[in-house]
């Protein structure tokens, strides 16, 4: 069996759990049965695909909504970037973790971004890879000691398209985040002080 997820969720009846008599061990097969229906399901009903998931354990149906979630989150900022960006444009990319100057669109829907590193060197990546950098003023503060969180939450910030400054007061760091909003920027910080996991706020 090509996975080997092991299951500990008590739901029962679940389609998906292997029995191994002989380790005594109960495994998730549910990767491999769900690409089964996903191929014999010829008409990609959302309907079907909802009833499979509902006779699943809680665990795996969370993981498989918050998947689409995603993918849907992705292509939204993948349309809107490509909407929005023009050739010579600096944005975030994050296959590069650096600011890059955007060089031409994609030759066809499944075609990657052309790009140009700030050395000098020339690559592509899928369009949901880059974000457009904010060119607005509004800013919010996030204050720490911590730079490892610093530099972490400066990641978190660029990638999701905001303008970022750091400085130093006496052992403390701040983290300067611009945007467009004041509320979009005070959200932002609101969620980092909170500790917060933004991923689904902010489409990570």
């Amino acid at each position: 069996m090509a996975n080997k997820r092991i299951c500990y969720s008590d739901f029962d009846p679940c389609p998906c759990k292997i029995f191994d008599l002989d380790k005594e061990t109960v495994y998730c097969n549910f990767t491999n049965i769900f690409a089964a229906f996903l191929i014999n399901d010829n008409e990609n009903n959302s309907k079907t695909t909802n009833f499979f998931l509902k006779k699943i354990c809680p665990e795996i149906r969370t993981e498989v909504l918050h998947h689409d979630y995603r993918a849907r989150q992705l292509q939204k900022q993948e349309k809107e970037f490509l909407e929005k960006v023009k050739p010579g444009d600096i944005c975030f990319c994050t296959a590069e973790i650096e600011n890059v100057v955007f060089l031409e669109h994609p030759s066809n829907i499944y075609g990657d971004v052309k790009y140009k590193t700030i050395d000098g060197k020339i690559d592509e990546s899928p369009a949901f890879c880059f974000r457009i950098i904010s060119k607005g003023n509004k800013c919010a503060r996030y204050v720490t000691k911590n730079r490892k969180r610093i530099e972490s939450y400066e990641r978190l910030a660029r990638m999701n398209g905001f303008r970022v400054e750091i400085q130093k007061l006496n052992d403390k760091i701040i983290l300067k985040i611009f945007g467009d909003s004041k509320e979009e920027v005070e959200n932002f910080v609101s969620n980092l002080n909170s500790n917060l996991v933004l991923d689904d706020l902010y489409g990570l």
